[in-house]
């Protein structure tokens, strides 16, 4: 169980997953509805949901908290 009850994800909060073939990821969150959450990359080529569709909420590990630009 992870603890993102205590800090729930939100659209345009940044998350990390586990894609199969191509490893970790991060990317913010553009949209969330009954089926997962949908992440979208900074980069226009980015791999992202456009490619591989919603993340359940399973598949999320962690939650970016802290962002130094």
């Amino acid at each position: 169980m992870k603890p993102f009850f205590l800090n729930p994800i939100k659209i345009n909060d940044f998350v990390l997953f586990k894609r199969p073939n191509v490893g970790m990821m991060i990317k913010r969150v553009t949209a969330i509805n009954d089926k997962g959450y949908y992440v979208k990359g900074e980069n226009a080529f980015s791999i992202d949901s456009r490619d591989f569709g919603e993340l359940a909420k399973s598949e999320l590990l962690y939650k970016v908290i802290l962002n130094f630009k």
